[in-house]
């Protein structure tokens, strides 16, 4: 294979749908005095860029500190706006004749900045609510923002209570500087008297520190920086951890999300219809099952030291009702503790009404556990239905891949390959995107093509080991509501995965010797062909939780499987078939619904 190498998964992923960056929108006021200023970005700018970002502002030049390279000197002589270490990179606007020389072009969320501007000014900035965190190097000093509270400060020994790697004062090994408008530092003398200020960035020597995001650490599964739930209403985790040695209580706040950025009076982004209203999965212990609750404004929990909350968020997608089928909704987490050592925004964000989001076309990734078998007859005398499934002693299970296209049609899928294209365009009715796309592929000579023709593409294969190499079985019946579908997979007798095969047993290689020459064997000799009759009964609700699973019926299907097996037991001159029955899920992982 000419292709980069696909990699195949193990356990089933939710890869968001989103074509389109989509944020939820907070403003933040940042002074800046004349001379240099240390800033530390708490949300994502929008626009990002430079040029657009400081337009109309006495920005003289923005450094911006290259933590790969390190060091703490600014400059040897801190007016001088040129030549600066090879540990910083600089920004100057185009009006400026050195602005050739320029290193970056866009502001991050967390990165560290030093803006220098020839008088005092005060701008707002919107942008995405995500989650932030300083990013150490060891036994250095680095330029950091803290994610503490702008209401309620915290001093930087109340930030740094939760490690030791990291020092406040000399006793302990550390050192605190804060950067002064004229580009010199100043040390923090008194760091359990001095407040930490939100949005600056501050010099901060380590220990042997990788990774301290401060006493209460916030993260969202899979890495995420924020909620984007794009237009799948699959269920998200939420960690919030104490990695303190007392008992912190933190809180949980709902905030409607602000108007988006605009340009020249023109919005960048569409306006949101409303807010996300989201659930939470909790354990019902009485009966040992699960169950959703919506989430209030505001909840609270008192974590134990080391020790982690978790909120598994879901949104309720039958509620965001719109005639826009592109509809955008956003809303902001806000998480604090009462002490004020921390506090992160995050943006939750969903993209669709109420009839797309039940619209089912797209990849769908789940299990089948078979729990029930039938018996064989015995003799001629039989006292029991041999069609009808008993339960086992011991189940099994299997992947199930299923793909539902444009127009309804259903495929039962041994594989599949989905290529993510970052380079990729889709044309809507806002415009023309091109920040990647996906594409589902069906076998590894479609995967080649596709690489060769975007080199930069990434490609992962989800496969069924319970089924042989084939192409895309086209089922019969519909998917979802009390729907059934069905199809037949017929094993050949000569196919290499046949259960009759073994190609090291001379019994059970379908051949015969004629003067040491193999001759294949016709049907029915050693092997047989075996059929199995799948059957995938949906039901309309949860069998557990019924209509309260808000994710049953948007992004999770499911029911009663059964499939009827002809051809093992013909080698014994029947034709007995085995039946078998079990449960099915699945979870909608993309919403591709073409295979190229």
């Amino acid at each position: 294979m000419k292709y980069k190498p696909v990699v195949c998964l193990c356990v089933i992923c939710v890869i968001g749908f989103g074509l389109i960056a989509r944020g939820q929108w907070m403003s933040e006021n940042i002074v800046l005095q004349s001379g240099w200023n240390s800033i530390s970005f708490p949300l994502q700018p929008e626009p990002s860029n430079c040029e657009l970002l400081f337009a109309g502002l006495p920005v003289e030049a923005v450094h911006l500190w290259d933590r790969s390279k390190g060091g703490i000197e600014f400059d040897s002589d801190p007016q001088n706006a040129v030549l600066v270490p090879p540990s910083w990179l600089v920004w100057r606007p185009t009006s400026n004749p050195q602005s050739f020389l320029n290193d970056f072009s866009e502001v991050m969320a967390g990165e560290s900045y030093l803006i220098k501007v020839t008088s005092n000014t005060t701008f707002s900035v919107t942008g995405r609510a995500v989650i932030t965190a300083p990013r150490w190097l060891p036994n250095a000093y680095n330029l950091v923002g803290l994610p503490v509270s702008g209401s309620m400060p915290s001093t930087f020994a109340e930030f740094f209570a939760g490690t030791s790697d990291i020092g406040t004062i000399d006793a302990d090994g550390g050192a605190i500087y804060e950067i002064l408008a004229n580009g010199s530092e100043r040390k923090v003398f008194q760091p359990a008297l001095v407040d930490v200020k939100r949005g600056t960035a501050y010099w901060v020597l380590t220990k042997q520190v990788v990774v301290y995001p401060g006493p209460v650490e916030v993260s969202i599964s899979g890495g995420a920086s924020s909620l984007d739930y794009g237009s799948l209403s699959s269920l998200r985790s939420l960690k919030i951890k104490n990695i303190t040695g007392s008992t912190r209580r933190v809180t949980l706040k709902t905030l409607s999300s602000g108007a988006p950025p605009q340009v020249g009076g023109t919005n960048l982004f569409p306006c949101a219809e409303g807010g996300v209203p989201l659930s939470h999965e909790q354990m019902n212990w009485d009966t040992l099952k699960l169950s959703y609750l919506p989430l209030p404004a505001t909840l609270s929990s008192n974590i134990p030291p080391n020790s982690v909350w978790e909120l598994k968020l879901v949104p309720r997608s039958l509620e965001m009702e719109s005639p826009n089928l592109d509809a955008v909704w956003e809303s902001i987490l806000k998480i604090s503790d009462d002490e004020g050592a921390v506090e992160q925004f995050i943006g939750v964000s969903c993209k669709g009404n109420a009839e797309t989001f039940v619209d089912p076309a797209g990849l769908w990734v789940g299990g089948v556990v078979v729990d029930k078998v039938s018996r064989m007859a015995a003799g001629d005398v039989v006292s029991w239905d041999p069609s009808e499934p008993v339960d086992a002693s011991d189940g099994f299970s299997f992947r199930v891949i299923l793909h539902v296209d444009e127009n309804g049609e259903v495929r039962l899928l041994q594989r599949a390959l989905l290529a993510w294209n970052p380079s990729g365009q889709v044309v809507t009715g806002a415009g023309v995107y091109t920040n990647g796309i996906y594409a589902l592929l069906a076998d590894e000579a479609d995967a080649e093509t596709y690489q060769a023709q975007h080199p930069d593409s990434k490609i992962v294969r989800i496969s069924s080991v319970n089924l042989p190499l084939m192409d895309p079985l086209l089922m019969n019946g519909a998917f979802g509501g009390d729907n059934t579908l069905l199809g037949t997979v017929t094993l050949p007798f000569n196919n290499p995965v046949n259960p009759f095969l073994h190609r090291y047993s001379p019994l059970h290689d379908n051949l015969e010797y004629r003067n040491d020459q193999p001759l294949a064997l016709a049907e029915g000799r050693e092997s047989f062909t075996v059929s199995r009759n799948l059957s995938f009964e949906f039901l309309e609700e949860d069998p557990d939780q019924g209509s309260a699973n808000p994710q049953w019926g948007v992004s999770v299907m499911g029911g009663v499987f059964r499939e009827e097996v002809a051809g093992l037991s013909a080698s014994i001159g029947s034709a007995r078939k085995i039946y078998v029955q079990g449960r099915f899920q699945v979870k909608k992982i993309n919403s591709v619904g073409r295979i190229e």
